[in-house]
C-alpha cells in the first residue's frame, strides 16, 4: 500500500493525514482569530463611546479629570488589543497558507 507524504521545508517528512489535520486545526485558528478581531473592534467602539460620554460628563461638571484620563487609557489599551488581534489573524492566515502549500520558504522549492 502506497503512503502519501508531504515534505514541509525545514520539517521532517509528514504523512498527508497529519498535514490535513494540521490544516484543519489552522483553519479553525483563522476563524477564531477573525472572530476575535471582530470582538476587539466592538470593544474599541464601546471604549470610544465611553470616552465620549465621560468627556460630555466632564464638560457638564459631573465627571472628574481622573475619569476622563481613565477612559482615554481604556481606549488606548483597547486599540492595542485590536491591533494585536489583527496581527494574530494575519499570522494565523499565513500559517494556514504555509501548511496547505500556498506559501513556501524563500529560496526553497515546493515539493509535492
Amino acid at each position: 500500500m502506497a503512503r502519501f507524504v508531504t515534505v514541509i521545508p525545514g520539517w521532517l517528512v509528514v504523512p498527508s493525514k497529519v498535514r490535513i489535520f494540521a490544516a484543519s486545526r489552522l483553519s479553525s485558528s483563522v476563524q477564531d482569530a477573525e472572530e476575535f478581531v471582530d470582538s476587539q473592534k466592538l470593544n474599541l467602539s464601546r471604549a470610544a463611546e465611553s470616552l465620549r460620554l465621560v468627556e460630555a460628563g466632564y464638560r457638564e461638571g459631573v465627571q472628574s479629570q481622573v475619569d476622563v484620563t481613565d477612559a482615554q487609557t481604556a481606549v488606548t489599551q483597547t486599540r492595542g488589543f485590536y491591533y494585536q488581534a489583527i496581527y494574530d489573524h494575519c499570522v494565523a492566515r499565513l500559517s494556514l497558507q504555509r501548511a496547505i502549500g500556498r506559501l513556501g520558504v524563500k529560496g526553497q522549492e515546493k515539493t509535492r
